[in-house]
């Protein structure tokens, strides 16, 4: 349990939520460079092969499906989701061991959110909710600048492109169907990255969650 004079010192975590491909972790990592120190991603755990250039620990905690499951079952993970066949989540660990120093971010998709809004309901602490669309957030505009996205990458296989569709869709659904559910809506258009960025900023500013200045380029 958090004291009244602990909580005064804490930094509220930030839920960001919204379709794959719509540029959260590009995002993430601007904010992590323009103000060192200031905030700190929650690595998630996931059952999903290791790709290519990324690092346990760094990317995501690479676990099998066995492993998740058992910290879930002992009430260690904050939430966790089915996606593309296999399991994501955040453990508490992740998010609490930082809330005194700085600002936990999370990438999570709608069934995270929800966990993350279940699991804080009863505690001292509310993070902030922001969804985050690559466009004017109509379910087929939306899901067509996805695909457009994903194939520039060149990363993704056909099957893993249909399927990230369809759960882009459900994204959207949920956004539509839960009016009020998030703090703030962010609109990453194509080329509009760093007018995100200053977006985002002004919100955390605007909550108080952001203390700190940039470090000038």
């Amino acid at each position: 349990m958090v004291s009244e004079t602990e909580q005064a010192t804490i930094r509220r975590p930030v839920v960001l939520n919204g379709p794959s491909g719509v540029g959260k972790s590009t995002i993430i990592k601007q904010l992590m460079r323009k103000y060192p120190g200031e905030f700190v991603f929650a690595v998630s755990h996931t059952s999903r092969p290791m790709r290519a250039g990324e690092e346990d620990g760094k990317d995501y905690h690479f676990k099998t499906r066995e492993e998740i499951e058992d910290l879930r079952a002992r009430g260690l993970m904050l939430e966790t989701a089915e996606v593309h066949d296999n399991i994501y989540g955040t453990s508490v660990q992740a998010v609490e061991s930082e809330l005194g120093t700085s600002v936990c971010i999370l990438d999570v998709d709608y069934q995270g959110a929800l966990s993350c809004k279940r699991y804080y309901s009863d505690k001292p602490v509310r993070p902030l909710y922001i969804f985050v669309g690559p466009s004017d957030l109509d379910p087929e505009t939306v899901c067509q600048t996805i695909e457009k996205r994903l194939r520039l990458r060149g990363t993704e296989s056909e099957e893993t492109i249909q399927k990230r569709l369809t759960t882009a869709g459900r994204e959207l659904e949920f956004f539509h169907s839960n009016p009020g559910f998030y703090d703030h809506v962010i609109i990453n258009k194509d080329g509009a990255l760093d007018e995100t960025v200053a977006k985002v900023e002004e919100i955390f500013m605007q909550e108080t969650v952001l203390l700190a200045s940039p470090v000038q380029a």
